[in-house]
């Protein structure tokens, strides 16, 4: 499998409506459908859609995974991360144990604390 851009490439910002995507495809057909399930577990981005499928006649065709901050209205560091992770099933034996990296994205924050 593969996605692209790397997790490096991906930044967001809480203001404003700006996100990020890359793609992910399957690098050899599968006997299958695989399905790959998209989360964030710290809340900081929200991910869509939550899941891609792909099928033996799609396999080779990118899906596209959108990224967008969560505007949370906590401060926090300047840029801190917001972490996309992929589980990925089948019932095609090699693609059960199959991995994809994490997602990284760089999440701008524009909360400010103070006491009035």
């Amino acid at each position: 499998m593969k996605k692209a851009p790397s997790a490096a490439s991906i930044a967001v910002a809480e203001a404003g409506a700006t996100s990020a995507t890359y793609t992910i495809a399957l690098t050899s057909k599968p006997a299958s459908n695989v399905t790959v399930a998209l989360a964030n577990a710290d809340g900081q981005v929200a991910v869509t859609p939550a899941s891609l499928t792909f099928t033996p006649s799609t396999w080779n065709t990118p899906q596209t995974v959108t990224v967008k901050a969560v505007d949370d209205h906590v401060d926090e560091a300047t840029s801190h991360p917001g972490v996309v992770t992929h589980a990925v099933t089948s019932s095609d034996p090699l693609y059960t144990s199959k991995t994809i990296p994490d997602v990284t994205a760089a999440v701008a924050d524009d909360d400010t604390a103070h006491v009035t």
